[in-house]
């Protein structure tokens, strides 16, 4: 347990989904790949579906073509800031999940899902934001590292260590990977199913 200080930002209400990123990338982020297009068959496909099998390189070209576009400054949450939007303010600062504390009612994990949903919807957590606990899990900027007990301000895992954070759990995951506090880790080069993001502007 540690105490931390974020500066104000925005945070998408939802994952990012396919819808968005054909109209930035122009593709389709699951078909791009012609091995696994029969097994991406088994999964949720369509505008209102989260992108998902793509990298956090993939990501990073993906948020530099929107933030050319739109002229904004789009970006990947930092761990801090996605829990603490995950975590919905003081209010449900204790609460197991993002939301509350009864995982059915606010994420699609392992026991009520077979693949992945449309976003939005389960219940959102008080700040109004859809799926931060399952789904799919959600990339963040930090390089993963251990945490310590110094308070920190707008804290990000700098220093290198071969693996990102991914925080919220995902459809084929149990409750405890859907906890707020659920901590993974992936290589920048890593694509599978059950992993997607969304998008923070500062």
């Amino acid at each position: 347990v540690h105490e931390v200080t974020l500066s104000e930002f925005y945070i998408n209400k939802y994952e990012v989904t396919q819808l968005l990123w054909e109209a930035v990338m122009g593709t389709t982020p699951n078909k791009d790949n012609d091995e696994f297009n029969d097994w991406d068959d088994e999964f949720g496909k369509g505008d209102k579906y989260p992108a998902y099998r793509i990298s956090f390189k993939e990501v990073e070209t993906f948020i530099g073509k929107l933030n050319e576009y739109t002229g904004l400054n789009f970006a990947l949450p930092t761990e801090a800031q996605w829990e603490y939007a995950a975590r919905g303010g003081k209010d449900t600062y204790y609460t197991l999940y993002a939301g509350g504390d009864n995982v059915l009612e606010y994420a699609w994990i392992d026991r009520n899902s077979e693949k992945n949903s449309e976003v939005g919807m389960k219940t959102p957590n008080t700040l109004g934001l859809y799926d931060m606990s399952g789904n799919v899990w959600e990339m963040c900027q930090d390089w993963y590292y251990d945490y310590t007990e110094a308070p920190a301000t707008n804290p990000v895992g700098e220093a290198y260590t071969g693996y990102h954070v991914y925080r919220g759990g995902s459809w084929n995951t149990n409750d405890q990977s859907a906890r707020v506090t659920a901590r993974y880790q992936q290589t920048i080069h890593y694509r599978d199913y059950n992993t997607g993001f969304r998008l923070i502007l500062e």
